[in-house]
């Protein structure tokens, strides 16, 4: 009898990671659909409305527009992730043909460059 209870669990185990697995890649495959990715063309201009990260990625909701951010870092700032400095209500604004985002916050501006790594010291 005890052979089978450990043949049981791990089944249940193994069911309920593929279970949350297809539902994260549904919830990504949706939120990809949903929002527009950002090209070095595009520009926009707005206030963060709404906000969703995951593992580096953020999808912002300005207005009516539904962007896509790639994952981008600032090593000037202690919190050097894009996700970490990214609220609702900060003013966010790219200007087309560049990969340079801006972040206002109150009388604080941040930079990041999209999908990039910058401003890390050498070890």
């Amino acid at each position: 009898m005890k052979k089978i209870g450990i043949v049981f669990f791990v089944i249940m185990a193994i069911s309920f990671a593929v279970f949350l697995t297809v539902q994260d890649h549904s919830k990504t495959k949706r939120l990809h659909s949903e929002f527009k990715e950002v090209y070095t063309k595009d520009e926009f201009k707005g206030i963060i409305t709404d906000l969703y990260t995951d593992r580096g990625a953020c999808f912002v909701t300005s207005g009516s527009k539904k962007i896509f951010l790639h994952n981008s870092a600032n090593s000037l700032y202690r919190q050097r992730f894009l996700q970490d400095n990214l609220s609702i209500g900060d003013s966010i604004v790219k200007k087309s043909w560049t990969d340079s985002l801006f972040i206002f916050r109150g009388n604080s501006k941040y930079y990041f460059v999209l999908g990039k790594l910058i401003n890390e010291s050498p070890r």
